[in-house]
């Protein structure tokens, strides 16, 4: 097997962009989320804080999604291009940033523009 680190370079940018991203607003996150629960200032506020944590987790989803998406991506691994996909799929509701975006990674993980690890079979002896 030829491993080559540089497979579907132009969509995985995207994921790394928006890994980076949504890692800096998840940290933002948390950190807000950890004021509200440990401030004795803020009262009793069950529902804000668990609106907060919602927020919270769904900023995680997006963090680890594009983890795993650029990860797979990278490798050439069909899971990778599959999740790609499905969050390409997912950001065409972000109007007008989020359909650019979506297209732009559908485009790349087209079967078309597809870079899929090389396997290179061995000869039975």
């Amino acid at each position: 097997m030829i491993k080559n680190k540089n497979l579907n370079y132009q969509a995985s940018s995207i994921h790394r962009i928006m890994f980076v991203l949504s890692g800096v607003a998840f940290l933002f996150l948390m950190y807000i989320f950890f004021l509200q629960t440990t401030s004795p200032l803020t009262g009793n506020r069950d529902a804000e804080n668990a609106t907060l944590f919602k927020i919270v987790f769904i900023s995680a989803i997006f963090f680890f999604g594009h983890l795993y998406a650029f990860i797979g991506l990278r490798r050439g691994e069909v899971w990778g291009r599959r999740l790609s996909r499905f969050i390409g799929f997912v950001m065409l509701l972000g109007f007008p940033l989020g359909t650019f975006l979506g297209i732009y990674i559908l485009y790349h993980t087209s079967k078309n523009n597809w870079q899929s690890k090389m396997v290179i079979p061995t000869a039975a002896i």
